[in-house]
């Protein structure tokens, strides 16, 4: 069944109750904290309506949609970087890492080159499954591991052989939702009211 919407007043926002009707034909509802309540009886479709128009009401005032109910604006982010992986006694190791760009077609890097795993940016150390190893100044891994990532990344390009340091590109696009202004809240809560 669909959620209904109620404002708590002891934490001045609103939360989605979920009921549930159980085997031995009880009726329990939980909201956000998981805890379930038993209820006498389902709410009827009327205030269920009468519920979410009051939720509407409410975003129409104050243009907040605490239940994130309009959806926001979705926006691609493109991540280019040129990677350095050199080898080392306890394995291979991200070295060193730069921003990279499209110039005539050819990934190049730009800027100089981060050479500290304090400075690498967190989501290449996410994209290549790298965690702090807490040895000295650089992230070990094991080999295979940097290849099958990259192997399995159609953006990843080798510029040197395996075997040696090794520098290639690496680019991943990463989806993000941006939180709908208060304009666009309005206007979504004209539209439902309608």
């Amino acid at each position: 069944m669909e959620p209904m919407p109620y404002y708590c007043d002891d934490c001045e926002t609103w939360h989605l109750t979920h009921y549930w009707l159980e085997d031995d034909g009880s009726v329990t509802s939980t909201d956000d904290d998981g805890n379930p309540d038993f209820e006498e009886r389902f709410p009827t479709a009327e205030e269920f309506r009468a519920a979410w128009t009051e939720y509407y009401k409410d975003m129409l005032e104050t243009g907040k949609d605490p239940l994130r109910e309009v959806p926001g604006k979705q926006v691609k982010v493109k991540h280019r970087w040129q990677v350095l992986i050199t080898p080392s006694i306890l394995g291979p190791c991200l070295s060193a890492c730069r921003p990279a760009r499209l110039n005539q077609g050819i990934l190049r890097g730009r800027g100089k080159w981060l050479m500290y795993p304090a400075n690498f940016p967190a989501e290449l150390l996410e994209f290549l499954c790298i965690e702090p190893t807490g040895r000295g100044s650089k992230l070990y891994r094991d080999c295979r591991d940097y290849w099958q990532v990259l192997d399995a990344n159609a953006n990843a390009r080798r510029e040197r052989p395996r075997d040696r340091n090794w520098r290639g590109t690496v680019e991943w696009i990463e989806i993000r939702y941006a939180l709908p202004t208060p304009a666009q809240v309005r206007a979504a809560s004209r539209r439902y009211l309608k």
